[in-house]
C-alpha cells in the first residue's frame, strides 16, 4: 500500500500486513482522503476466520 507523511512529505510502500502491525504495535494513525478534502481514519477489522485488513 502507497503512502505519504503530510507532515513530512515522506512516501513509502508497505504491505497491508505491515499496515496493520504499524497502526495496533506502535499506535500508527492512519487517514484516507478523497479529491474534496474529506478526511476519514483507517482502522483493523479482526474477522473471526480471515487475515485482518484495513
Amino acid at each position: 500500500m502507497w503512502w505519504t507523511n503530510p507532515a513530512t512529505a515522506k512516501t513509502g510502500d508497505n504491505t497491508r500486513a505491515e499496515i496493520v502491525t504499524w497502526i495496533e504495535d506502535e499506535k500508527g494513525q492512519a487517514y484516507t482522503s478523497d479529491a474534496g478534502g474529506h478526511r476519514a481514519e483507517v482502522a483493523v477489522v479482526t474477522p473471526p476466520r480471515r487475515e485482518k485488513y484495513l
